[in-house]
């Protein structure tokens, strides 16, 4: 007893109060583009940091006076953006400007005082509808301890026609007739995959779903499935996985988002495609 105690008066007597700065705040250029060639119009955003600390600021800072341009790299085509005064973005329409498969862009940004901010993404090559296929599924309806109606699901998906140095990640819903039926329907940097090797990409999930979308009652006998297949570059890959990683905690240490961008900026251009497909079941 009278050593604890003795060691909890020399932990006490150790303690002292202290006031510590937070670290100066350098307000830095934030740029952020996501092409595809689905998009009807090629945006880039131009704003920048705000302080972690300090009084919070509501309103983002946009950079209205900024050149933006892209150029394909693969063709030379190249355009320059306008500002877009109702989205906070630079933008171009997909008529004027088309993002083409397969095509590696480079975005440039010189902001007002002259410093220019680069960065380098290629398109995924367009994805075909034999490219995906179910090796094996099952699905089927059951009462859980609660009386509620539960649908259970596995499946395996394979995709023989994947790119390499590109991430598929395949999103799913179960159907019978008018019905839906919830599978994997929420993104998830987890459940991507990047090509490796020759061998084809192999997607295994399982869940349970309690939710079903459409008038009355279905039975639970399915007859497709409908898929939307997302792929994207390592940019978007590493920008959404950090994304991800903030749990929320306003206690945690900031999360630290992937940059991709050369220049004294923060943010990223990266690209992706996707395709909706509806594979026979049955």
């Amino acid at each position: 007893m009278v050593c604890m105690v003795g060691v909890g008066l020399m932990i006490s007597s150790c303690e002292t109060d202290a006031t510590v700065d937070p670290p100066a705040f350098v307000r830095k250029p934030v740029v952020v583009s996501y092409i595809s060639p689905k998009d009807s119009l090629v945006k880039v955003q131009v704003a920048y940091t705000e302080p972690y600390f300090g009084p919070y600021e509501p309103q983002t800072k946009f950079e209205k006076s900024a050149r933006v341009s892209l150029l394909d790299l693969t063709d030379g085509d190249s355009v320059v953006l306008q500002w877009r005064a109702q989205d906070s973005v630079y933008a171009v329409d997909s008529f004027s400007y088309k993002i083409q498969n397969a095509h590696r862009y480079r975005l440039l940004v010189v902001m007002p005082n002259g410093e220019q901010i680069k960065s380098v993404s290629t398109v995924p090559p367009a994805m075909k509808s034999n490219d995906w296929k179910v090796n094996s599924w099952s699905f089927k309806g059951d009462t859980n301890q609660f009386g509620e109606q539960v649908y259970r699901w596995n499946i395996n998906l394979e995709n023989e026609g994947a790119a390499p140095g590109f991430y598929y990640q395949p999103m799913f819903s179960f159907l019978e007739g008018v019905y839906f039926y919830e599978g994997r329907t929420w993104a998830d940097p987890g459940f991507s995959l990047q090509k490796q090797g020759n061998e084809p990409l192999q997607f295994i999930d399982r869940g349970t779903s309690w939710s079903m979308m459409g008038s009355g009652g279905g039975s639970g006998l399915v007859e497709d499935l409908y898929l939307l297949a997302w792929v994207y570059d390592q940019p978007y890959q590493d920008y959404f996985r950090s994304q991800f990683s903030d749990d929320g905690n306003p206690f945690a240490e900031p999360t630290l988002l992937h940059s991709n961008l050369e220049g004294n900026a923060l943010g990223v251009f990266c690209a992706y495609d996707f395709a909706e497909l509806l594979i026979p079941l049955k």
